[in-house]
């Protein structure tokens, strides 16, 4: 834990010192996805546990009334298809109820998707990996681990 606590609280600290500035956050772009489909690679699946509690961890130190915090979801073409979407909401409401042995008030806003990748929102060209499908299959697996149902997709890419 002392490996994410300086950071959160470092985080934390900064959004304290501005609390009318109203903020989102996602928080751990790119990496739930290796949570749930890397576990087989040495490396990612031993440090998953520290990973999920140190998310877990950040989430409690991030709890302002100034910051809306999302989880990076990955993307449609990464967690989209059906086999992933139970993996994605069981892996992301444990890192929620990780967070609660924290801070019993802990919560996040939802998801973020397609931050680091690019789907289109309704691609017709890969049946199930376009972002509107897969956040609407995610959603009530999702509410079924706890987790809140609420998305940001974004769509700007430079």
């Amino acid at each position: 834990a002392s490996l994410g606590e300086p950071y959160g609280a470092t985080v934390a600290s900064q959004l304290q010192r501005y609390p009318d500035v109203s903020v989102v956050i996602s928080l751990e772009p790119d990496s739930i996805g290796n949570l749930v489909t890397n576990l087989s690679v040495p490396k990612c699946g031993n440090a998953a546990p520290a990973h999920k509690r140190l998310i877990g961890l950040a989430i409690a130190l991030l709890q302002l009334p100034n910051a809306s915090l999302y989880l990076d979801g990955a993307h449609a073409g990464w967690l989209g298809s059906p086999d992933n979407l139970a993996p994605t909401a069981a892996v992301l409401g444990e890192i929620l109820n990780n967070a609660k042995t924290h801070n019993a008030n802990a919560t996040v806003r939802g998801l973020t998707t397609n931050v680091s990748n690019y789907n289109g929102l309704g691609n017709q060209e890969q049946q199930g990996r376009d972002e509107l499908k897969y956040i609407n299959d995610l959603a009530p697996l999702l509410t079924a681990a706890g987790y809140p149902a609420h998305f940001i997709v974004s769509l700007l890419k430079l």
